[in-house]
């Protein structure tokens, strides 16, 4: 060989050198089915934890269906949507630590950021209105709310069932999506009430116990501690950052990772069709970051707010009443539908006790309690729901039975065979209960006078500084 050959054999060698360098040197390319996590959160697409309702009881005829529902899948609000916009410089940040030699981020996955685009649909006047994928998840629920219990749901009378929402938009276009796709109808022709169903946020008397000091509490702790903090450090030493980026920074990344997964959610996720910035994070980083969301949702509407389950007593009150018509052989809806937000499922859940034997979430027990039932991506996710059906059965000694369903997944309600309560045993288990319910738990008239003026004021400060640091609790 001679020595013209040799160096350009040298040359050559150092060009495909550096070509292999430029792409795997910055650490292990995004893999899809190591690093996808589907558990989202209170953002978690619909399609990713129902179940399908295929449970029937022997002997047993369904008689009545009772369901309430948060909104499908919706915009982000005005704020989550000003925080979105810093990740534009962020990215450029990113992307100059890696062309300064900084970073892990292969560049496979640093060319699919840089491409990446602000979906647009988030900035025109969409604030927090349900999204067209929101509107997919209600016709899809309602098809096969029908295909299962066409006992209950075979009429396209729509006087034949109750249909109840809020007078938000997001819930009544809801709403007005399932009935008609249930009654296989126009949406202009469906008749909508609107009820006062109170969210926690919009309760008076909710509010005025409400401490951001106590209710952000754990989180707080969480995120200031060592699993928060190491999983900052591996995210700021994989983006190329010499010192650890803000909880702030990785929250709003998680962000529009989940936003813009909800709104377009991969069915088979490659990484071509999953968002880029979830691309950012390892699967660990982001079972950190839905702990501290079920942190958040747990002591502000779940089992660690005792207020929580008086605040939408009187659906559950409304269930219970219309299965003793039933019972006592009085006319009653086929179905009776509500349509509201995730505090409403929450505030339901706590009420039938399904996280009473398990211990509280707090920041110290992150790992003992990977597999715990309170889990708001499961529990609660855009088009999250509690379905109860009433049937009535063969057997002599219990002759009325109701299965529980969340989000079309069984529920083991304490007391009963899992999912199946005999419908004795509830009435004498929460029957005394409810005769405590208050249905104008939040009426303003009665609670005002809890809250005085200044009180008031420090609390709606108070709650847009915690919210603004955290960007979490709307629903």
């Amino acid at each position: 060989m001679t020595t013209t050959s040799k160096v350009l054999f040298v040359l050559s060698l150092i060009t495909v050198t550096k070509a292999i360098f430029s792409n795997f040197s910055n650490g292990v390319c995004y893999n899809p089915a190591q690093d996808f996590y589907t558990m989202m959160g209170s953002r978690t697409p619909y399609i990713y934890v129902h179940g399908d309702i295929t449970t029937r009881l022997p002997g047993c005829q369904p008689l009545q269906m009772w369901m309430t529902a948060r909104h499908g899948t919706r915009y982000p609000d005005t704020m989550t949507k000003a925080r979105m916009l810093e990740l534009e410089d962020f990215r450029e940040q990113i992307l100059t630590n890696h062309e300064q030699g900084r970073g892990q981020v292969c560049e496979q996955d640093l060319q699919r950021l840089r491409l990446w685009r602000r979906d647009p649909n988030f900035y025109e006047d969409r604030n927090g209105t349900l999204a067209f994928e929101g509107k997919k998840e209600l016709h899809l629920l309602a098809r096969r709310l029908k295909e299962r219990f066409p006992e209950i749901l075979n009429s396209d009378d729509q006087n034949n069932y109750s249909f109840i929402t809020t007078n938000n938009e997001r819930a009544t276009s809801s709403l007005v999506a399932f009935a008609a796709s249930l009654l296989n109808v126009n949406e202009s022709t469906i008749n909508v009430k609107h009820e006062d169903i109170k969210d926690a946020k919009k309760c008076p008397r909710w509010l005025a116990h409400w401490d951001p000091k106590v209710v952000y509490y754990e989180q707080k702790k969480f995120t200031n501690g060592p699993v928060a903090h190491e999983m900052l450090r591996n995210i700021s030493d994989r983006l190329g950052f010499t010192e650890t980026i803000r909880y702030r920074d990785a929250k709003t990344m998680f962000e529009v990772c989940r936003y813009e997964t909800a709104l377009n959610p991969p069915e088979v996720p490659n990484v071509d069709n999953i968002n880029a910035w979830c691309q950012m994070f390892t699967k660990q980083d982001m079972i950190v970051l839905e702990y501290v969301g079920d942190l958040d949702y747990y002591y502000s509407s779940g089992p660690g707010n005792k207020m929580s389950s008086k605040i939408n007593c009187g659906l559950v009150q409304k269930l219970f009443d219309n299965f003793a018509r039933i019972e006592n052989g009085n006319p009653v809806p086929r179905a009776l539908f509500t349509f509201g937000h995730s505090t409403n499922v929450q505030s339901i859940m706590s009420q039938l006790r399904v996280y009473e034997s398990e211990p509280a979430i707090v920041a110290d027990n992150f790992y003992a309690m990977q597999n715990r039932t309170y889990r708001l991506s499961k529990m609660g996710p855009f088009c999250a729901n509690v379905i109860a059906v009433f049937y009535k059965c063969t057997e002599s000694k219990s002759p009325y039975k109701v299965t529980f369903h969340n989000s079309e997944n069984e529920i083991d309600v304490p007391g009963c065979n899992g999912n199946v309560c005999d419908w004795e045993f509830l009435k004498k288990e929460f029957g005394p209960v409810l005769e405590q319910c208050n249905p104008n738990f939040c009426d303003m008239s009665k609670a005002a006078h809890i809250l005085s003026y200044s009180g008031f004021i420090s609390l709606i400060l108070s709650v847009f500084v915690t919210f603004s640091n955290n960007m979490v609790y709307v629903s």
